[in-house]
């Protein structure tokens, strides 16, 4: 059960979080972004190769025991979690577990449009849908999704979702240079945020390794664009200190950098001393590679 759950992870955004892995055994997303941290792969439209829920609510419960610190338990995949087909029956589980942590979903929005995937997201407590462009052509160029799909009906179904939903939704906007990252491109997006009004808009850019050959944009030209984002709380990525040192075994450390590779910030502040040390020993047997991306290093398996 070990390649189900991961972390925890200490977010950006939404602090210290457990993950949930819906698609642990290959990539199967309706989309193959450019910046995506995983390998190239061909957008489907349903995952088929996925363990049963009630071995993901056993690893869970395993996980908590063993950090019960965490503040999320974050449904995502390698690849797009609304397409795990026991969604309802797992987030129904999690929701009888009665544990402390809020329940979260990291969706690409594409599956909104099915009314039963929409109300199954309504019982979550926050869901973060992702929202790269409001046009098509930069849509396509840069999400690559699925045939059939087309985002001025991702729009439309996020805004009724919107409407409807009781939880913390925050739509996040990935920027990748040259690509989604003029003006004109963020007062489109910015007229859609306004129809759908999230609780709260997080404009970042690439941060960790890409599947493809793009890069993100700096720091100046990110607060910039985000400022084009009227109406909603915006925040923008920045790197942040951790308060919060998190102990690894080796297991769990190669089972985390498998699924996020680390920055070097990353492992300075999160990672207890004992962790890094594992962790140098790990590079220096060749289990752990180092890898530099836009002049930041990271390490991964």
């Amino acid at each position: 059960m070990d390649n189900l759950t991961f972390g925890p992870v200490v977010s950006r955004r939404f602090g210290v979080s457990l993950g949930v892995d819906l698609s642990p055994h290959a990539k199967q997303c309706n989309f193959d972004c450019l910046y995506c941290e995983l390998s190239p792969a061909k957008p489907v439209d349903r995952a088929i190769d996925v363990p049963q829920a009630n071995a993901y609510l056993e690893a869970i419960v395993c996980a908590l025991e063993k950090y019960p610190q965490a503040d999320y338990i974050t449904l995502t995949a390698n690849g797009e979690p609304t397409l795990y087909p026991y969604l309802e029956e797992l987030v129904v589980g999690i929701k009888s577990l009665h544990v402390k942590q809020k329940l979260l979903i990291l969706s690409n929005s594409a599956t909104l449009c099915n009314a039963n995937i929409a109300r199954i997201l309504s019982t979550i407590d926050v869901v973060k849908l992702s929202l790269d462009a409001a046009d098509e052509k930069t849509f396509k160029r840069l999400d690559r999704p699925f045939k059939g799909l087309h985002v001025k009906d991702i729009i439309a179904s996020i805004e009724a979702f919107s409407r409807m939903y009781c939880g913390t939704l925050v739509l996040e906007v990935l920027v990748v240079k040259g690509v989604n990252d003029t003006e004109a491109a963020f007062d489109c997006l910015n007229a859609a945020i306004g129809r759908i009004q999230p609780a709260r808009v997080d404009v970042g850019t690439i941060a960790r390794p890409p599947a493809y050959q793009v890069e993100g944009v700096d720091v100046v030209t990110l607060h910039a664009l985000a400022a084009r984002i009227t109406g909603v709380p915006v925040s923008v990525a920045q790197n942040a200190s951790y308060a919060q040192k998190h102990d690894f075994d080796e297991v769990g450390l190669m089972a985390l950098l498998d699924k996020r590779p680390q920055s070097m910030d990353d492992v300075k502040y999160s990672f207890s001393s004992r962790s890094q040390i594992l962790l140098k020993g790990l590079v220096s047997r060749g289990k752990v590679r180092m890898q530099t991306v836009a002049g930041m290093d990271f390490y991964r398996v």
